[in-house]
């Protein structure tokens, strides 16, 4: 590593692996800003008063989704990603796999956000991935598993199989102020490149 002029990481949780390494930065993903941007259409027939998406592909903490299901029976929860049923209920949309830019719309057009990940060893970098810069961008609050702490103002934190704090959580993002949120430290891929090149 210190052959290298840079090591880029993209989240906090890898750079502090490296303390001592002088030539680290930290440097987030991009995302591609015009997708969302250009996005118009909204997806929601708002038959349900508040939608929540979780878009992701592992670690899902399915209990979480039992119990704020349940907690909050006039929400949605649209579940994108290869997901197992493994129950079902009426305020649950499980969308499977598909195509990037048909998450867009499920994305911006949330109430909230589920980062509802159970813990795995290296989990803790999820606190940057490209799903949270995503939902940051779009200026969603983001309901997150209390290992996943970081400094972004816009995540509400429960307690794996912990209720009252689901409860809190949940409610916490649902009275956050989108408008009041600042997204603009968010990099698009030329600025990250830019980024790179400095």
């Amino acid at each position: 590593l210190p052959e290298f002029d840079l090591v880029s990481v993209p989240s906090e949780y890898i750079k502090n692996i490296f303390p001592d390494l002088k030539n680290i930065k930290l440097q987030y993903h991009g995302i591609n800003k015009k997708i969302f941007d250009d996005c118009k259409e909204n997806p929601f027939n708002f038959k349900d008063k508040i939608n929540a998406v979780f878009v992701g592909v592992s670690n899902f903490d399915y209990d979480f989704l039992s119990k704020a299901s349940k907690l909050f029976p006039e929400w949605g929860f649209h579940i994108v990603g290869p997901i197992r049923k493994t129950f079902e209920r009426e305020n649950i949309y499980y969308h499977g796999e598909i195509d990037y830019l048909e998450t867009v719309p499920l994305i911006k057009y949330s109430d909230i956000a589920l980062q509802n990940i159970k813990y795995k060893k290296g989990v803790e970098s999820f606190t940057d991935s490209l799903k949270v810069l995503q939902y940051s961008y779009c200026r969603l609050p983001i309901v997150a598993t209390d290992f996943l702490k970081t400094n972004r103002k816009n995540i509400f934190y429960y307690k794996e199989g912990n209720e009252k704090s689901i409860y809190d959580a949940m409610t916490g993002a649902m009275n956050f102020s989108r408008e009041e949120f600042n997204n603009t430290d968010i990099y698009s891929w030329e600025d990250l490149a830019k980024k790179l090149m400095e």
